[in-house]
Order: C-alpha cells, then sequence, then structure tokens
C-alpha cells in the first residue's frame, strides 16, 4: 500500500481534492478485502521487492496468500514499456485490438504470468512502478487474465475503501458526448448509428464541438473523440475531435466531475504513465479520478472507432440489468471478441 498512488483524489469531493488519509491499522485492509469478498471480487496487489521481484498479496474466500512471482520478470517489464501498450493498438505493428491478434499479444507478454490470479473476478492494485501495464492483459496460467474473468484496477486500497464508501447517488442521469465537428468519417459514423441506442437508454446525447456542459455529477458518462500521446507513444497530451477542437485532459476532466462511471472511447484514453521521481502516474484516467469520478473504463492503446457500435449497447445491458462496471465491461469485452 505504501508504494501505491497515494497522490489520488477521494471520489466524489466536494470542496478540495484531498487524497484520503493512509490506513493506520491492519484491520482496514481486511475492511475493504471483505467488502469485495462479499461482492464475490478477490484482491490481489502487487509491489516489487529492492532486487526488482515481484511479490503479491492475495485475499480470496477469506484466505491471505503472499507469492513470490516467479513468471514475473522486471527486465522483461522495463524492455515492455518501450513499446508497449501503445503499440498493441497501432496500425503499424499490425494490431487492431486486444482481439485482433492475441497470439501476438501473449508473445509479447511472456514474462508477466502471476500466480496470485486464481480464476475469480479481481481487483488490483499495483505498486506506481508497474502501473503501466494493464491488469486485464496481465497472464493467468498463460492467458489473458482478462479474457477468461472480470479484472479491475485501483490507485490504493485507501482510495478503494472511500470508492466503497461513496453513496450511490439519486442522479440518475445517463449522458454521452460525440463531437461531430469536422468532415472525419470516424466520429460522425459514431454519432448517427449510436443515437437510437442513447436515445432507448434515455441518454442526453450531445454532439457539439465544445466540452459538454452540466454532466458533472451523473451516474453514467461516455465519451468518445480521439486521443493523442506525445512521439514516443508515452503520456496522455489532449482530445480533439475531427475539426478544430482539441483540448487538455484536465478540461475534460473539470467537466466530468464526480460522474460515477465514466466510459472513454478515446485512443490511449486508459494508459498510465509513471511520473518520474514521485509515487504517482499520469493520464487521462487518473484526471478523471482526481476529479472525483469512481470508476473509468477506457482503452490504454488505440482503439478503432467501430469497436463502440457493438460494445456500447452491450454494456448498456449488463450495466442496466444491476451488474457493478467490472462485469459489464467483461460481458461487453466477450461480446465483440465473439467468446
Amino acid at each position: 500500500e505504501m508504494c501505491a498512488d497515494g497522490g489520488v483524489a477521494a471520489p466524489g469531493w466536494t470542496a478540495n481534492p484531498r487524497p484520503p488519509a493512509r490506513f493506520q491499522v491492519p484491520e482496514a485492509f481486511l475492511a475493504v478485502a471483505e467488502h469485495l469478498r462479499q461482492r464475490g471480487i478477490a484482491l490481489v496487489m502487487g509491489t516489487l521487492n529492492n532486487r526488482g521481484e515481484l511479490l503479491t498479496l492475495r485475499i480470496s474466500d477469506g484466505a491471505i496468500h503472499f507469492v513470490e512471482e516467479t513468471g514475473f520478470s522486471y527486465r522483461w517489464f522495463q524492455d515492455w514499456t518501450k513499446t508497449y501498450p501503445y503499440a498493441y493498438g497501432n496500425e503499424k505493428e499490425g494490431v487492431q485490438s486486444l482481439y485482433s491478434d492475441r497470439e501476438l499479444m501473449l508473445r509479447t507478454l511472456d514474462g508477466c504470468n502471476l500466480a496470485a490470479f486464481s480464476g475469480s473476478a479481481t481487483l488490483v492494485i499495483m505498486d506506481t512502478e508497474l502501473r503501466s501495464i494493464p491488469p486485464n492483459i496481465l497472464l493467468a496460467n498463460g492467458e489473458l487474465a482478462g479474457s477468461r474473468y472480470p479484472i479491475g484496477a485501483a490507485p490504493s486500497l485507501t482510495w478503494l475503501a472511500e470508492a466503497c464508501r461513496r453513496e450511490q447517488s439519486d442522479d440518475g442521469r445517463l449522458c454521452a458526448w460525440i463531437s461531430n465537428g469536422g468532415a472525419g468519417e470516424s466520429l460522425n459514423m459514431l454519432v448517427e448509428n449510436l443515437a437510437p441506442t442513447f436515445a432507448e437508454h434515455g441518454f442526453h446525447f450531445d454532439i457539439g464541438s465544445e466540452v459538454p456542459v452540466g454532466f458533472g455529477g451523473a451516474d453514467l458518462a461516455i465519451v468518445a473523440a480521439h486521443g493523442n500521446v506525445s512521439p514516443e507513444g508515452q503520456y496522455f497530451h489532449a482530445l480533439n475531435d475531427e475539426g478544430t477542437l482539441k483540448i487538455p485532459a484536465e478540461t475534460l476532466a473539470n467537466a466530468l466531475r464526480n460522474v460515477q462511471v465514466v466510459v472513454l472511447f478515446v485512443c490511449n484514453g486508459g494508459r498510465s504513465d509513471k511520473v518520474p521521481g514521485a509515487n504517482t502516474t499520469s493520464g487521462l484516467a487518473k484526471q478523471l479520478l482526481n476529479a472525483g469520478c469512481s470508476t473509468v473504463i477506457a482503452s490504454p492503446w488505440p482503439i478503432q472507432a467501430v469497436t463502440a457500435l457493438a460494445w456500447i449497447p452491450e454494456f448498456l445491458d449488463q450495466w442496466q440489468q444491476g451488474r457493478n462496471a467490472m462485469e459489464a465491461c467483461f460481458q461487453a469485452n466477450q461480446a465483440i471478441a465473439g467468446d
């Protein structure tokens, strides 16, 4: 927990964006694990020791397991971060999505097999040094963990405790924003094809070419836009439409302040980069969490806009049937994977 990201503001903050205070007693850790267990979710925490070896702690079904992860190589991880996860969605690399070339992905992930995963829904909290690898592509018995069961992540256990304590709002609003500015095809195609789905589910659907107003505090917000990173394929910079709109991550985060669940169809919107010299990370998803959002679902690499056409309706059906965000995301991923 001391190596986790302690710099994220507590969900649903009102006056000042302050991180929650660190736990002072061991019982507080177990209380959060029990909260997850009652919802069928195991907890896995991981950090590196001074020799660069990964150590994990798994709490599930009331049992605590401490594991030295011999299937994880820190040297492999350092090499992997030079190219991935950005290259998984880069057309030049020949990989369009998580499901377009799974064999290639498995070959590039052969240094991250974790024994802590044992086949159930799992929430992962990792050392900030390791946050750049999405937990759903960590390997469990040689398979992508996220292809077998729901996987989620949290910045720290203390942050997660605050998220669990946050009461579900009675707001009830469902919001979506896809700018139709410009003559490009991708976003305009989404506007046209998703409008009936949003109408069916009672969304307020904004297609203006300016940052939406009035989304703050909603139960769910869906955003589709283009996302930019540095020329090296690291560090999220800004969002843009297919016209002249270009906004920094912080601007969107402020517009979505305290939204319960945010779904981003934004290239690289879910990537997480270690801030040099600090025990924290940066990225669009981090900005949204810092703005008081409780859950962010986003891709850590470039994605094709067409993926949203099948994913969003399935996610909405699952979520409105009462499944939590992890479960609804998993079912939507399975649907587009054809599993």
